[in-house]
């Protein structure tokens, strides 16, 4: 379950593969907002000489609803693109 002031990091294995999870994790925790946290892990990439392709989502979980488990409202989907969860 995600937590109030969770940090999640979804990447791609260019960006996982070439700094290792300590400087990750110093990183994601530095105080930083996504968007700076997300350039500054590409720029290292960069700076490395990064051999693959390098993704990176920076999420900050700032409030968690009340809603139960599986259920979405409408204004969380993209347009034409439903979303179904499992509880």
């Amino acid at each position: 379950p995600l937590h109030e002031g969770d940090r999640l990091l979804v990447c791609s294995d260019g960006l996982s593969s070439l700094i290792e999870d300590e400087a990750l994790q110093a990183m994601l925790c530095a105080g930083a907002d996504a968007t700076h946290t997300v350039d500054e892990l590409l720029q290292r990439c960069l700076d490395l000489n990064a051999p693959d392709n390098v993704s990176a989502i920076v999420v900050d979980v700032l409030a968690i609803g009340d809603r139960p488990a599986g259920t979405l409202a409408d204004d969380d989907t993209l347009p034409g693109l439903p979303i179904t969860t499992k509880a």
